[in-house]
């Protein structure tokens, strides 16, 4: 349980108490009139009048439960809800909304139109408030509201892996799948309940809950081909709002689907719509342009690509080079940022979307160096050329010069890993592709040098990342003596908590 140390602001030397919402929410509360936990989520502080203590102490607690245990019995691996979080949810006041007022959860309802509906435009923010003034009477709300707050902290926080984020992204995940009742009918199959299982599953990813978070989206894809929105349906079955939300549903856990399998090495089962969701006034135009690109760039991620990414033979695919040239450029061809209604959109979406296209491309370009299908002389067709890595880095860095961190921040480990794998691409190919002149050399080494600077400068890097990383740019230096100053400065600037030299 977490230490509440903060002085209560009355004068009684070593007297301390936190405000009613860090008490309820188990964090950290430093005293202040509006302590940094309260201003960081904008909720009223409010310190209430200290009260003697009825209870007494339990003494000898844990001894007796050693005692009473079974001669035995198995060490577990760590629950998803621990000893800390039992505590917290075991209080009487869980069985409505944990204690905490309308006003709370209203409080996330500014980040959650900000940083999870354009990339989740299912649910509106208006849906959501009525959610929570269902909550004290449905507890299929509550669970939504629950994980609503979750998902929220997740992509909003600064930083999404410190102690008390993750702490209180467990706590709102385990009390919203406590909620969930079983299904004995396929009219229960809401899309507010598939979304709210869609949440679990990008809540647990971030958590690192990687196979619990898997088997969630597995559930929420099951539940969401019951209501069949592949099929064609006659005009009064369904109004067209919520034919196009049903399948803006379907194309969401069909992305999720598609980042998973590649990067955890699971098999596809959503097939890819006939084309894209049909446009729907009632969502923004910006949010409704920007969804629709992650799903048409997501498209060309298919079972082929899958099983060539992992090394696996697909026996129709006869023709590598041309497979490979095919897929290059229809990725190119997706014309994001260059069309006039890219205006509508946000940094944030922006950035997902350029970075999500040059990663997808690079992973292309991987297949072809695994085959040897590349040269360095091929510049009438750069999809083929082994300097394509540098040129995406060059385009990737004046992204990242412009945005804010924020941008990056707020997508969580997926955008973090995607530009690993960028930036690790364009070291190999620096370390092993000449220069065609000294200019050129420093301008590539100068690129990978202010990707690996922003990497770890983003909290949460993986330590097996990071000392990838940290060899290659050794490497380098071993290469390029004439440049290793150069090099070298990434050591001084770098704000990891971590340092290079003792990963």
């Amino acid at each position: 349980m977490f230490l509440l140390l903060a002085s209560n602001g009355v004068d009684h030397p070593g007297h301390f108490k936190a405000n009613t919402e860090s008490l309820i929410r188990k964090v950290r509360c430093n005293g202040e009139p509006r302590c940094q936990q309260c201003s960081h989520l904008d909720l009223k502080c409010i310190y209430a009048t200290r009260q003697a203590r009825k209870t007494t102490l339990d003494r000898g607690k844990h001894v007796r439960d050693w005692a009473n245990r079974q001669d035995g019995e198995l060490v577990r691996q760590r629950p998803l809800l621990s000893a800390e979080d039992a505590t917290i949810t075991s209080s009487p006041s869980s069985a409505t909304s944990g204690g905490h007022t309308d006003q709370f959860f209203r409080g996330f309802l500014q980040n959650y139109e900000l940083y999870v509906y354009p990339f989740h435009p299912i649910i509106s923010t208006v849906e959501v408030s009525l959610a929570i003034d269902q909550m004290q009477n449905s507890r299929e709300a509550r669970a939504f509201v629950y994980s609503m707050v979750c998902v929220t902290l997740t992509h909003s926080a600064l930083d999404a892996f410190a102690s008390d984020i993750l702490s209180q992204c467990r706590y709102w995940v385990c009390e919203a799948i406590k909620l969930q009742d079983p299904i004995f009918s396929v009219g229960e199959m809401t899309v507010r309940r598939i979304l709210t299982i869609e949440f679990f599953h990008v809540c647990l990813m971030g958590l690192g809950e990687h196979d619990l978070g898997h088997f969630y989206l597995r559930q929420a894809a099951a539940m969401l081909q019951t209501l069949q929105v592949w099929l064609p349906r006659p005009s009064d079955v369904l109004i067209p709002f919520e034919l196009a939300r049903r399948q803006r549903l379907y194309c969401l856990l069909f992305v999720h689907e598609r980042f998973h399998a590649l990067a955890h090495q699971h098999e596809l089962n959503f097939p890819a719509l006939p084309g894209l969701p049909p446009s729907d006034s009632s969502i923004p135009a910006g949010v409704d342009h920007g969804f629709r690109q992650i799903v048409a760039l997501f498209g060309h991620i298919d079972s082929d690509l899958i099983a060539i990414h992992s090394n696996k033979s697909v026996r129709h695919v006869t023709n590598m080079a041309g497979w490979i040239e095919t897929n290059s450029r229809a990725i190119q061809q997706e014309h994001v940022g260059e069309l006039d209604d890219d205006a509508l959109l946000s940094d944030v979406q922006l950035a997902d979307i350029i970075i999500t296209k040059h990663w997808l491309h690079m992973l292309v370009w991987q297949i072809a160096v695994s085959q040897c299908l590349l040269s360095s002389q091929a510049a009438h067709d750069m999809s083929m050329s082994l300097l394509l890595p540098v040129r995406v880095s060059s385009q990737l860095r004046k992204i990242l010069a412009i945005v804010s961190k924020r941008t990056v921040l707020v997508h969580g480990t997926s955008m973090q890993m995607k530009l690993f794998e960028i930036t690790d691409t364009i070291a190999s190919v620096v370390a092993t592709v000449p220069g065609t002149s000294e200019e050129d050399t420093r301008g590539w080494l100068e690129d990978f040098v202010f990707l690996l600077s922003y990497l770890y400068s983003l909290p949460g890097m993986h330590e097996r990342q990071a000392s990838v990383l940290r060899d290659k740019l050794e490497r380098l230096r071993d290469m390029f003596p004439e440049h290793a100053a150069m090099l070298s400065e990434l050591e001084q600037t770098q704000t990891s908590p971590f340092s290079i030299t003792s990963i």
